[in-house]
């Protein structure tokens, strides 16, 4: 419980399973506070009325590379609610998803009657309220039409952001799905499961505005910018799993053998790939034919390209003598 004129600083925190019969599941805060959370987890909290996770009343809350998943409030705000005359709320690079109320506000509900709530870099995603108000209540609800939240650089489900901004987007879209690792499901909510890590091929990667962050590293710990540009949400992207085996590039012809393969009596002039034995990983590789040279690239793992080209490094250079180390015996196996 945060209350009064304190500044508290919250870091690499879990708030897990919490639960309170009044408001905010996890953290309830009050008065002219002015609490920062950083790389903080909220999941599996619930609150009989108000806040699953948070009920912010009249302070400025700061959240950054937060993520609020599996949250529940037996009324308003899912996973954040925020209400107040001098309310301001900001979240950057937060992730909300899997959170559930049973009015209005599944992700946030905004009732501050001059505090304007701030998102950036922020997803909110996969929520649940009250089919009775808007669909956007599932993400979002803002009591006050007069008072809308600032958005920037941010993936809000059913709302359509892109008006307002090209860093923004259509959150009506299915295909900005973010494609969160273990999407958690709002209809089991109090849970702490599901996990809002972004998949590899998520839309949300790279989308970010890198001015805004504060915080060296994300929810993980890891750096908290992987490439150029910041990704949505409280967890960096550290990209696609890279194949450890690298592609050869041969910048020469290699002669073709007739007891390792004999292209003439398989292939015509014209052909350009082929499946060739040996190489790692299997599949197709690109040949130009010209005569009885055979250009290749792009493989890995042939055994007799692999030689020729070995021979072509080491040739000319001097003979190295093998000094047998001492208590080994030379002997012919082959």
């Amino acid at each position: 419980y945060v209350f009064g004129d304190s500044d508290p600083l919250l870091d690499d925190c879990e708030f897990l399973e919490n639960l309170t019969a009044a408001d905010g599941g996890a953290v309830s805060i009050a008065g002219v506070a002015h609490p920062t959370f950083n790389r903080c987890r909220f999941a599996g909290n619930s609150a009989g009325r108000d806040g699953g996770a948070i009920y912010n009343s009249g302070a400025s809350s700061k959240l950054e590379s937060c993520s609020f998943s599996g949250n529940n409030a037996a009324d308003d705000g899912g996973g954040i609610y925020n209400i107040g005359t001098s309310s301001s709320l900001e979240l950057i690079n937060c992730s909300v998803g899997g959170n559930h109320c049973v009015d209005a506000g599944g992700g946030v509900y905004n009732s501050g009657s001059a505090g304007i709530p701030t998102f950036r870099n922020t997803i909110i995603w996969n929520n649940a309220a009250d089919p009775a108000h808007p669909v956007v209540s599932q993400s979002i609800h803002n009591s006050r039409s007069t008072l809308q939240p600032v958005f920037s650089n941010c993936l809000i489900q059913h709302l359509d952001l892109s008006a307002i901004g090209s860093e923004n987007f259509d959150g009506t879209d299915p295909a900005t799905d973010p494609l969160f690792a273990d999407q958690a499901d709002p209809a089991i909510a109090p849970s702490r499961e599901g996990d809002l890590s972004l998949q590899a091929v998520s839309p949300a990667i790279d989308r970010g505005d890198n001015a805004v962050i504060e915080s060296p590293t994300d929810l993980s710990g890891n750096p908290r910018i992987h490439s150029a540009t910041v990704d949505l949400g409280a967890y960096e992207s550290a990209g696609p799993e890279v194949n450890p085996i690298s592609p050869l590039v041969l910048p020469f012809n290699v002669l073709v053998q007739s007891d390792i393969l004999d292209l003439a009596d398989v292939f015509d002039a014209s052909a350009t790939s082929f499946g060739l034995m040996g190489v790692d990983p299997p599949g197709m590789i690109n040949v130009s034919l010209d005569g009885s040279n055979l250009e290749v690239s792009g493989i890995s793992g042939a055994g007799p390209i692999w030689n020729e080209y070995l021979r072509r490094v080491l040739l000319g250079q001097p003979e190295l003598a093998f000094e047998v180390p001492e208590g080994l015996e030379r002997a012919e196996v082959c």
